[in-house]
């Protein structure tokens, strides 16, 4: 283990399984504002902690890095906190965690995974579905106009059925495709997840989805195929978080190249 220790902190954005950040020994903090997570940073510094490194969704649906943002420059002086925009979110933002945590018990330093985040936040792809008639929330450039444009835009969707497939990739937020029918926009997932296989090579994903729900069970048929080589890495409830960002009821993968998976052993 390194001589350097730090901490590591998230919100409930990542769709963590549940216990999942207490085993991975994540200070997880919700809400994901100001005051909560000042408190998590001052908890830490009364704790001897040195440093930390905060991952948050990526600023286009959420607001929770900002938030951090602000509670660290409280803490200047007494705790430095290095704030990740990670690029995606839900899953995706899990993903980012999960190998931030693992390369910390490697021994790698604060610099380390900061840099392990940016190449994540380049290789991670999170791909959604949404309800009938939802839409994520887009932070960025909202006017008024377009604002009632796109509620007409969502009540007419609910009228014929019609679901949107969303790309989150690297901070961009992308309408994929949308289809009445969601064996369509699964099917687009699995196109995607193969098209990234030829160039990444084999590939790691978690869902999210309601447990046991019908749209996660139509997520997975088509990525049961042998067109390309994936490994589950675990299935996630869609949290309060994602489901403000993302809208309710969203199902979806995130993906990431199996070498950057196993490779925080390396740095």
């Amino acid at each position: 283990m390194t001589d350097e220790r730090f901490a590591i902190v998230c919100d409930d954005g990542c769709d963590l399984p549940e216990g999942r950040a207490a085993a991975l020994g994540v200070e997880l903090v919700v809400p994901a504002d100001e005051a909560s997570l000042l408190a998590a940073y001052e908890r830490l510094a009364d704790a001897g902690v040195g440093q930390v490194v905060s991952l948050h969704g990526t600023a286009v649906v959420s607001g929770a890095a900002e938030e951090a943002r602000r509670a660290a420059r409280r803490m200047a002086g007494r705790l430095e906190v290095s704030v990740v925009d990670t690029g995606t979110a839900s899953v995706g933002t899990g993903i980012v965690v999960e190998r931030v945590a693992a390369a910390r018990e490697a021994g790698a330093s604060t610099a380390d995974v900061v840099a392990l985040a940016a190449q994540l936040r380049e290789r991670v792809r999170l791909l959604v579905i949404t309800a009938e008639g939802a839409r994520p929330v887009r932070r960025r450039n909202v006017r008024r106009r377009g604002s009632l444009l796109r509620r007409a835009d969502a009540m007419r969707m609910r009228l014929v059925g019609e679901r949107t497939l969303y790309s989150l990739h690297d901070g961009n937020l992308a309408q994929a495709d949308r289809s009445m029918s969601l064996s369509d926009l699964t099917g687009r997932i699995a196109h995607a997840m193969s098209a990234m296989a030829q160039e990444e090579g084999p590939l790691c994903y978690a869902e999210v989805g309601a447990p046991a729900s019908h749209a996660l069970a139509r997520l997975e048929k088509p990525l049961d195929t042998n067109e390309f080589e994936a490994r589950r890495l675990w299935v996630s409830a869609c949290g309060d978080a994602t489901a403000a960002a993302l809208g309710e009821g969203v199902v979806g993968v995130a993906v990431v190249p199996e070498r950057l998976w196993t490779s925080v052993h390396q740095l």
